[in-house]
């Protein structure tokens, strides 16, 4: 897909270590609040810093978003969070800091990649209301337990046997909200053979597929030729050129 560039201000609050960016240039100041509707991005584990976020992981799929959405009533905001926290901490401090600066959003629709995804879910339990929640690579049923992954509560939240996950999986507001949530996961295929995981995920968990009630799962293939991949198929899960089927859905959506 064609990376959309242009010269933007942006409003951004910093608390800590943690930022609420709106990062459009849509003039909305003669609509009602009524009539605006919000996206919200959210980013994935950054493993080069356990306890900070990692906002920029998003860039690209920013300027993709922003180009689809240009001239449209939205307001589209890149929020990031601790990941060295576990998933539901950040996801209350992202609440926390909502409520704080007094930001209501409408029809708010959330892209999510890998552990964003997660903590989107999170904050869908503990209130948060969404029109639509997109996730892309996120570790619903836990990531695969052979990635080696730092001790920190952040990875931890999210491995498979990791309780505060269970807890999610079964809350009742998560559970009400799931005709809204479609989930992509990345398989790829090497010179070793056919992989159903994207060396992070497997296909399942990021599918939910033990979770009932998603209203959409797809599955994006990747091919590589000789060589070892290591962990670039997850990382392909923030790359636009690779999500066309998420940008078609993006797309119908944003109307």
């Amino acid at each position: 897909m064609e990376n959309y560039n242009y010269i933007n201000e942006t409003t951004e609050i910093v608390i800590e270590d943690f930022s609420i960016e709106r990062i459009d240039s849509n003039d909305l100041s003669t609509e009602s609040n009524t009539k605006v509707k919000d996206v919200i991005l959210l980013h994935g584990f950054n493993p080069t810093g356990f306890f900070s976020s990692n906002k920029e992981m998003m860039n690209e799929i920013n300027q993709t978003l922003l180009r689809q959405l240009r001239g449209k009533k939205y307001r589209t905001w890149n929020i990031s969070y601790k990941t060295g926290d576990s998933f539901d901490m950040g996801a209350q401090s992202i609440l926390n800091r909502i409520a704080k600066q007094g930001l209501s959003f409408n029809d708010c629709t959330i892209v999510a990649y890998s552990m964003g995804g997660i903590v989107a879910r999170s904050m869908i339990s503990k209130g948060f209301h969404v029109k639509n929640l997109i996730t892309i690579c996120s570790p619903h049923e836990g990531i695969a337990p052979s990635f080696f992954f730092a001790p920190s509560p952040g990875p931890q939240s999210i491995m498979p046997y990791s309780e505060v996950l269970h807890q999610l999986n079964h809350n009742e507001n998560d559970i009400n909200n799931r005709h809204k949530y479609y989930c992509f996961g990345i398989t790829y295929e090497d010179f070793r053979g056919h992989h159903d995981n994207d060396t992070v995920v497997y296909l399942e968990s990021a599918l939910a597929k033990k979770l009932n009630g998603i209203r959409h799962r797809e599955r994006i293939h990747l091919k590589y030729g000789t060589g070892a991949v290591g962990f670039d198929p997850h990382g392909r899960g923030k790359d636009p050129k690779f999500l066309n089927p998420v940008f078609r859905l993006c797309k119908r959506l944003f109307v």
